[in-house]
């Protein structure tokens, strides 16, 4: 293997720099949503409504709030 090929693979990796996630393929992932659904919830919204009001499955809403009921 050439030694130069190798040293500008070293260089590349060292030189990655990170990137921030912008585009969520579920809405339901996406930043601020839990609070969202919590808000919901604590203002006596059901599951069925907030899912249908934010655009996201019933099973995402659940699976939130299964996750405040556990912590």
């Amino acid at each position: 293997m050439d030694t130069q090929h190798l040293d500008i693979n070293v260089i590349n990796a060292l030189t990655v720099s990170h990137s921030v996630q912008t585009d969520y393929s579920m809405k339901g992932s996406e930043p601020g949503m839990h609070e969202k659904i919590v808000a919901m919830a604590i203002n006596g919204s059901g599951c069925r409504e907030t899912a249908r009001v934010l655009g996201i499955s019933l099973n995402m809403v659940l699976r939130h709030l299964k996750k405040i009921k556990s912590s």
